[in-house]
């Protein structure tokens, strides 16, 4: 009992550190501590809250799944521009202020692209923080490309799919 006591206390301040590092509020502390691994402090993020209640501010939502998960579903709004066949065309007619949201299954990719768009000089590129799995999870829209709402979502593999907590994960 004292073990388990000292490992939930031990977890609470990890935890606790977590979300002082990069006070981005995800429901899951799990998933929050392996966000901790993947993001570092160069990233910019955007909640889901925040990105939710200020959408209209951002000119470019891009998604960067490949084609396949883009199909099953993706925020409204998105353009699909992948990680491996990305290319800068894609914003070229964009002024490089422009305020850009990017995201992927859980914020890899999206935080990849996201370094090469700054690198090219745009300076309002934000990663949505827990990225698509986390926005289902926090219960947004998703929708087909059709636009019809779904709640399904191509979570990559089993592995990757289990920081999907919501939705239906549909392996199309």
């Amino acid at each position: 009992m004292r073990l388990l006591s000292m490992l939930f206390v031990f977890t609470l301040l990890f935890q606790m550190k977590v979300s002082a590092q990069y006070e981005q509020p995800v429901h899951n502390p799990v998933y929050a501590l392996f966000l901790n691994t993947m993001y570092d402090n160069n990233s910019r993020t955007v909640t889901v809250q925040d990105y939710a209640a200020n959408r209209e501010d951002y000119a470019l939502i891009l998604d960067t799944r490949p084609e396949a998960e883009f199909n099953v579903s993706h925020i409204e709004g998105a353009i699909r521009v992948g990680f491996e066949d990305f290319a800068l065309e894609f914003v070229q007619d964009y002024p490089e202020d422009t305020k850009i949201m990017i995201y992927c299954s859980v914020g890899g990719r999206s935080g990849i692209i996201g370094g090469q768009l700054r690198e090219q000089g745009y300076s309002e590129v934000y990663n949505l923080y827990g990225g698509m799995f986390e926005w289902v999870n926090q219960e947004q829209e998703i929708v087909k490309p059709n636009g019809q709402v779904t709640l399904d979502v191509h979570p990559f593999d089993e592995n990757w799919g289990r920081w999907l907590e919501r939705g239906n994960k549909t392996y199309e």
